[in-house]
């Protein structure tokens, strides 16, 4: 209608006193019967962003009061940053299953660990193989990373800590291999390796993938038994 453009025009509320002048014979003959005769529209705004525009109908010939204009360009206000929420919320929200998409078929688990200033720690991020992997909900560790921690044999979690400080501290790539138990009691070797990402609050990121080394060291442990026994054999003969 005209006077939606002219709200799209001028960003400001519009009104008209005589609405059944400046509609069509179609509507004309319905907004009589209603007794409705104004109009006023609202800009539904989010920053300097246009969304669009609410438009209420009414009785009265009279120019809307000062007051009632504001109010409702406030609605129009709040409205427009409810709208813009939800985008941004639904933007969100298809990034996460984008990345939980590819997560899903990388052979390891991805996380994101976040340390900060004030030296508190958390996952943001963990995917969905650290079910089978670790035996663990990726919401269990996000609610509490010391779940995380924990599967670390008690020998390794002193040298898991300073690998950490040193990444941090030096900027440089974190890497570290230990055994883990599981729920099942299953012991498991895993390696972790992440590029540490620093924010302007004090905070050090770690986006990086933890994956299942067992078996090569298995192999690693295989190779070594069998040059211990030939070594034994060489001393003895």
């Amino acid at each position: 209608s005209t006077l939606y453009w002219r709200t799209v025009e001028s960003r400001y509320p519009q009104w008209d006193n005589d609405l059944p002048a400046q509609v069509g014979d179609v509507l004309r003959p319905r907004l009589t019967e209603a007794d409705i005769c104004s109009a006023i529209s609202i800009p539904v705004q989010a920053g300097e962003r246009f969304l669009g525009a609410l438009q209420f109908f009414g009785r009265s010939h009279q120019r809307p009061e000062n007051v009632l204009i504001e109010a409702m360009q406030a609605i129009g206000h709040q409205v427009g940053q409810f709208i813009e929420r939800k985008r941004v919320e639904a933007g969100r929200q298809q990034a996460d299953e984008r990345l939980r998409s590819i997560a899903a078929n990388i052979p390891g688990i991805v996380f994101e660990y976040r340390l900060k200033a004030d030296r508190t720690a958390s996952f943001e991020f963990v995917s969905e193989r650290a079910l089978d992997m670790l035996e663990e909900r990726p919401e269990t560790l996000m609610r509490d990373p010391r779940s995380m921690f924990r599967l670390v044999d008690p020998a390794y979690r002193r040298p898991l800590l300073r690998s950490m400080r040193i990444s941090r501290h030096s900027r440089s790539l974190w890497i570290a291999e230990m055994p883990i138990r599981t729920r099942s009691g299953r012991i498991r070797w895993v390696r972790g390796q992440s590029m540490p990402k620093y924010l302007e609050d004090g905070s050090v990121i770690w986006d990086g993938v933890i994956v299942d080394v067992t078996a090569q060291k298995q192999a690693e442990q295989a190779i070594q038994q069998m040059n211990q026994q030939l070594e034994r054999r060489v001393a003895e003969g």
